[in-house]
């Protein structure tokens, strides 16, 4: 089974599927008065307009180290929480290296830009070019949130217990420090913050924390690597897999043949659910943990948010420090 890479279904999916936040909120165990600084990466490149969100799942309070953001002198950054908004233009961010603290887990970010003077520009126009002279760079490096250091163990599990448990799945394999998921004979997809690959990295079809034997390590087609870390909703990656150097298989036959049925070794994309009533998800991926961590490990539990790009759930995911890396099956 073949599909093209510039796929809108691929996509829109590993778009959808790569990041969600989780749907319970973990308040009672963080102290009033916690703060720690995490590492972020949003880079907008040089444009006029840009938008996203920059999303801590379940802290209290967000707050965006904007210190190297760079601001044409029309610009203006638009930053929406939950609550409140704020505007910040060259001057202002001069003075203010960091956004305002915004109460909730996530802040919209939004690069306005005045076109010939007829006031700010939002959401863009077909055939509008940027003028070299109104080209912004927004930048976020760290975020600072109302969460303990001790804390940032607990900040995808749901509760106080961390539900999830040994998974067997032949349809998936580490990747780097992250999960990648077969989804034709030859093409795997990925959270997009979890970086391009290089041609020393490989995908191992293993169920546990240790590297797979040769024979099931798969070499990345770097050339076909297509991705994006655009925050939550916008962060996928996707690429080749070429065939094993010492079984000359393609990793979906090699895995069909272990689970025993032609195509049962990659997964099929669906189309996303219209209700969250009846549908439960189950994720499996390669997460940190206190016991087995990445290895694979498995939960399910129930959809209780459906957006435009992003879901929320209830199973619990991995304890990675700044991103969830998940595949989420529905029901």
């Amino acid at each position: 089974m073949k599909f093209s890479l510039t796929s809108p279904t691929i996509v829109l999916l590993a778009a959808t599927y790569s990041h969600q936040l989780c749907a319970h909120h973990v308040s009672a165990q963080i102290a009033e008065l916690c703060e720690s600084t995490i590492p972020y990466e949003y880079k907008s490149g040089h444009t006029s307009k840009a938008s996203t969100i920059i999303s801590y799942p379940s802290s209290p309070w967000i707050q965006l180290d904007l210190s190297k953001t760079v601001l044409a002198p029309t610009a203006k950054l638009v930053l929406t929480g939950k609550k409140t908004s704020q505007e910040l233009d060259a001057s202002a961010l001069a003075l203010n290296e960091y956004s305002a603290m915004f109460d909730g887990d996530s802040v919209t970010v939004e690069l306005v830009t005045p076109e010939g003077g007829s006031g700010l520009f939002r959401g863009g126009k077909g055939g509008v070019k940027d003028k070299g002279d109104a080209k912004s760079q927004v930048v976020v490096s760290t975020i600072k949130v109302g969460v303990c250091k001790d804390d940032l163990i607990a900040k995808s599990i749901c509760g106080a217990i961390d539900d999830r448990i040994p998974s067997f799945d032949d349809r998936q394999g580490r990747i780097g420090g992250c999960t990648g998921w077969l989804i034709s004979e030859d093409v795997f997809i990925q959270a997009g913050h979890c970086g391009t690959p290089s041609s020393s990295t490989r995908l191992h079809f293993t169920y546990l924390k240790t590297s797979a034997p040769v024979q099931d390590q798969y070499l990345v087609d770097v050339s076909t690597y297509r991705g994006v870390n655009g925050g939550v909703g916008n962060d996928w990656g996707v690429g080749r897999l070429l065939p094993n150097t010492d079984t000359d298989k393609l990793p979906g036959v090699a895995q069909s043949e272990k689970c025993g049925m032609p195509g049962c070794g990659w997964y099929t994309l669906g189309g996303v659910p219209s209700a969250t009533v009846g549908n439960n998800i189950s994720i499996t991926g390669y997460g940190t943990a206190a016991v087995d961590s990445r290895s694979q490990k498995t939960h399910k539990g129930g959809l209780t948010g459906i957006m435009s790009t992003s879901l929320r759930y209830v199973p619990d995911t991995t304890v990675r420090v700044l991103f969830q890396c998940c595949w989420i099956d529905l029901f």
